[in-house]
């Protein structure tokens, strides 16, 4: 009697629709199999070919494959590649696959490779934070539905992170919650030579001399796109207060249940300072990012400084997006 042959596979299929999870009927994938074997009645060798239906088993999978390089890219906009790299590897040495990001992969799974997250921290030496804030926000929340205010967040940061790829600045995050305060980093973050999100080294070749131009410019555009955006209680275009301020940063990874890449330091606090005692529909700069700013523009004011807790008094600069306006901070 011959021995089965089980090396000879065979698919017999038609294409996909890229992107489709639904199957047309008449599209099927079979899979089919050729067995030599010996005819019990004749004695003779014949080849057995078996034929199954497979179709539902191979959308299932293209399905998942697609679901789980979605969570990959998720994944990859959450975190620089640096933690994504150590999060491996102690999944790695401690012998576990690294869990999924579904119901089933819970955050508890996550626990012990992110216990101690000391390894992740990194000095900057030097980025420009941009902190954005809505005005009239707090009010709005308390007049309209929940699912509008949702809405109307999401239609607004959208338009932000459309930008961000344009402008090379990264949309970053404090310990803190910030509620509806947009922040993004410039400096911090470039793309490797695979296209990942990977923070910058205090080296002249990964440097940026471009931080401060990239936020302001940034910050420039984010006016731009709030004009376009209605609020919901008046159909009023929406005012947003920017903030900016350059020096040095430490980033890295804090909890286990919600990990976050977060930025810390007085800079951050200074930034968001900018902010807040800045003016709606204009742009409020330190000292420092004024001075590190490349370009010339005649719509900056002096404002007169205000006082920051971190720097005792600081002197500031306003840039209006209407020309003509005269802008004048009081000091805080």
């Amino acid at each position: 009697m011959g021995r089965p042959d089980a090396g000879l596979r065979a698919a017999v299929s038609s294409v996909l629709p890229s992107g489709s999870v639904e199957v047309a009927p008449a599209e099927c994938w079979h899979e089919v199999w050729a067995v030599a074997s010996v005819d019990p009645v004749t004695r003779r060798n014949v080849i057995l070919f078996v034929q199954t239906d497979v179709t539902a088993k191979v959308v299932a999978e293209r399905h998942l494959a697609r679901v789980m390089e979605a969570e990959h890219r998720l994944v990859e906009q959450l975190f620089p590649r640096h933690i994504l790299q150590f999060i491996t590897e102690e999944w790695t040495r401690a012998g576990r696959a690294p869990a999924p990001l579904g119901p089933s992969g819970s955050s508890l799974r996550w626990q012990p490779v992110l216990r101690d997250c000391t390894p992740l921290a990194t000095s900057h030496p030097e980025v420009t934070l941009l902190f954005a804030d809505i005005k009239g926000f707090t009010p709005m929340c308390k007049e309209v539905e929940p699912g509008q205010v949702m809405r109307f967040l999401n239609e607004l940061y959208s338009r932000y992170d459309a930008l961000l790829d344009k402008y090379g600045v990264y949309k970053a995050s404090t310990v803190e919650t910030i509620g509806d305060c947009y922040f993004v980093a410039a400096g911090l973050i470039r793309q490797d030579e695979d296209g990942m999100a990977a923070v910058r080294q205090d080296n002249a070749v990964q440097t940026d001399p471009l931080h401060a131009e990239r936020a302001f410019m940034f910050a420039k555009a984010m006016l731009s796109a709030a004009r376009e955006v209605a609020m919901p209680t008046n159909a009023q275009p929406v005012e947003i207060r920017v903030g900016l301020h350059t020096g040095p940063v430490v980033s890295g990874v804090v909890g286990t249940r919600m990990p976050r890449f977060c930025l810390f330091g007085d800079t951050v606090n200074t930034a968001s300072r900018m902010e807040s005692s800045g003016q709606p529909g204009a742009i409020h700069a330190s000292e420092t990012t004024f001075a590190a700013l490349r370009s010339s523009d005649d719509q900056w004011e002096p404002t007169g400084g205000i006082e920051v807790v971190v720097l005792q008094f600081s002197n500031t600069n306003g840039w209006m997006h209407l020309v003509g306006f005269n802008l004048r901070f009081a000091r805080a």
